[in-house]
C-alpha cells in the first residue's frame, strides 16, 4: 500500500519532462491519501512522451484525507506531444475531497491515443455536487474506448470538447448506485468542424453542424452496399426555417434521392434558388448538401446507415 497524509502532492508524481516507456503499474495497488493518486503534466517541458502506459489493479481512495485547498483531479497525464497504448484495467478512482464543496475531476487526459478503460469505476465520496466530472478530454485525444465502465456517487459528466462523444458512463445520486444511466456535456464552443461517424450495434452513425454560406455546399458520406438515410435542419434567416428526411437504397440510381418528407424549400435533387438541395455528387460518390437560400443558414445533417 501506498499512502501519504501531504495535502500537495499526490501519491505518484512523475517529474515534467520524462519519458515513460513500457511502464506498468501491478499487482495491489492500494493508493491512500494524498492531492490525488497520479500527476504526470509535461505539456510544457520537452520530452515528456509515453508508449505502453498501463495501470492494473490499482484502487485511490481519500484515507479520509479531507479539507485540501487546491484538489488535483485524481489522475492527471498531460504528455508534451503524446502519450500512447494507455490503459486502465480493473481500476478504481475516488474524488479528491476540497476544503470547499463543489465540482471535482477524476481522470484529466490530453494527446492520448489509444486510450483504453476496462472494468473501471469512478466514485465521489460524498453527494454534495452533481456536476463532477469523471472523464475531462478532448479532440486531442483519439481512439478511446470505455468497457464495462462505470461513475456513480456524483461522479457521472463526461466532457470531450470537439472529440465523439460517445461513452457509456453511469450517474447515480443513490447509495448503493444505480448504473445505467449516462451523463454528457460537450463544449459547444468547440466543436468538430468535420463530421464525426461511429457504428452501435451494426448501425452507424454520421453527424455535421455546419454554417452554409449562399451558393456553398457540404459533403455526406455515401456507404456503398448501405441502406441510408438522411436527416437535414436549418434555422430560420429572413426566410423560414426547414429540413427533410431521405433515403437511399443500393438500388437507387445515382443522381436521385427519394424524398420521404419535408418542407417546400428543401428537395432531393439539385436545387433551385430559394432551395436547399440533397443530390448525388458524382465526383467523388459523395452526396451533397447544398444552400440556395440566398443567405447563409445554419445546418445540422444526420446520417444513419446499416453497415
Amino acid at each position: 500500500m501506498l499512502s501519504s497524509e501531504s495535502k500537495t502532492h499526490p501519491i505518484i508524481e512523475v517529474a515534467s519532462g520524462t519519458n515513460l516507456s513500457n511502464v506498468t503499474f501491478d499487482g495491489y495497488q492500494a493508493w491512500v491519501g494524498g492531492n490525488g493518486g497520479f500527476l504526470w503534466d509535461s505539456s510544457t517541458t520537452p520530452g515528456g512522451n509515453a508508449i505502453n502506459l498501463s495501470f492494473q489493479n490499482v484502487r485511490w481512495e481519500t484515507g479520509g484525507l479531507t479539507g485540501i485547498a487546491s484538489p488535483r483531479p485524481t489522475v492527471t497525464m498531460l504528455p508534451h506531444t503524446q502519450a500512447a497504448n494507455v490503459s486502465f484495467v480493473n481500476c478504481y478512482f475516488g474524488l479528491v475531497e476540497g476544503e470547499q464543496p463543489g465540482p471535482g475531476t477524476v481522470f484529466l487526459g490530453r494527446r492520448l491515443h489509444q486510450l483504453s478503460f476496462i472494468n473501471t469505476r469512478f466514485a465521489r465520496p460524498n453527494l454534495d455536487s452533481d456536476v463532477n466530472v469523471a472523464y475531462d478530454l478532448d479532440e486531442s485525444c483519439d481512439q478511446v474506448s470505455l468497457v464495462n465502465c462505470t461513475s456513480d456517487q456524483g461522479v457521472g459528466i463526461t466532457r470531450t470538447g470537439a472529440l465523439l462523444e460517445l461513452y457509456a458512463t453511469g450517474a447515480a445520486e443513490v447509495w448503493p448506485p444505480e448504473i445505467g444511466s449516462s451523463r454528457l456535456l460537450v463544449d459547444p464552443t468547440n466543436r468538430s468542424t468535420v463530421g464525426r461517424t461511429f457504428s452501435i450495434g451494426g448501425v452507424g452513425h454520421f453527424s455535421r453542424s455546419v454554417t452554409l454560406a449562399p451558393g456553398t455546399s457540404a459533403n455526406v458520406p455515401k456507404y456503398g452496399g448501405a441502406v441510408t438515410t438522411i436527416s437535414l435542419g436549418f434555422n430560420e434567416g429572413t426566410g423560414a426555417g426547414g429540413g427533410c428526411a431521405l433515403v437511399i437504397t443500393p438500388q437507387t440510381p445515382d443522381n436521385t434521392a427519394l424524398k420521404l418528407y419535408g418542407t417546400a424549400n428543401c428537395v432531393g435533387a439539385l436545387p433551385k434558388t430559394n432551395e436547399v438541395g440533397v443530390y448525388r455528387n458524382d465526383g467523388d460518390g459523395t452526396y451533397k448538401v447544398e444552400n440556395r437560400l440566398g443567405e447563409a443558414r445554419n445546418f445540422l445533417i444526420q446520417t444513419t446507415f446499416s453497415d
